[in-house]
Formats: structure tokens, C-alpha cells, sequence
């Protein structure tokens, strides 16, 4: 549940950012980002929306879930940074 939270937050990033600006993703909304992935969990909708809602009711352990998502997005962010500063500092070596 937790990568797949990760992943449907990337997804939300994404699409809210508009980092991908080319005719096609102005096409693709957030429903197609969700989909992808259910898709890519081999999880139905039914059964992703009654894990959200077990976990839901259920505040310290939502809590403690969502912490993890959390730190895996700043990872995942501190990852992006870092590969970003290597390649400005590529580029600057030419």
C-alpha cells in the first residue's frame, strides 16, 4: 500500500506540475494516473478504496503509514536533486 501511495503521489505530481506539457499528457488525467497504478499493482479499484478506507479508520496506523510515504517521496526527491546537481556540474566540466 505504501508504494503504491508513493507512486500514485508521483503520479499527482506529474500531472499537477505539468512537467510533461506535449499534447498527449494534456490528454491523460488524473484518473488515467491512478489507473496506471492499480494497473502496475495488479490491484482492482474496489480493493485499493477498501484499503484506504481500513486504513483510514484507523489513525495511528494511517499515520504511521503515510510517514513512510513521506519519507519515501523526500527520498525519492533528495534522489532527483542529487542527479540534477551532477549533471549541471557535467555540463559545467565541458
Amino acid at each position: 500500500m505504501i508504494n503504491m501511495l508513493v507512486d500514485v503521489h508521483l503520479g499527482e505530481a506529474i500531472y499537477f506540475n505539468q512537467i510533461y506539457s506535449d499534447a498527449t499528457s494534456r490528454r491523460l488525467t488524473t484518473t488515467d494516473f491512478y489507473y496506471s497504478v492499480l494497473n502496475k499493482y495488479n490491484v482492482s479499484d474496489t480493493l485499493f478504496e477498501r484499503s484506504y478506507i481500513y486504513y483510514a479508520s484507523k489513525p495511528k496506523v494511517f499515520e504511521k503509514m503515510y510517514r513512510k510515504v513521506t519519507n519515501n517521496l523526500t527520498e525519492i526527491e533528495h534522489e532527483y536533486s542529487r542527479r540534477q546537481n551532477d549533471l549541471l556540474e557535467f555540463e559545467d566540466s565541458k
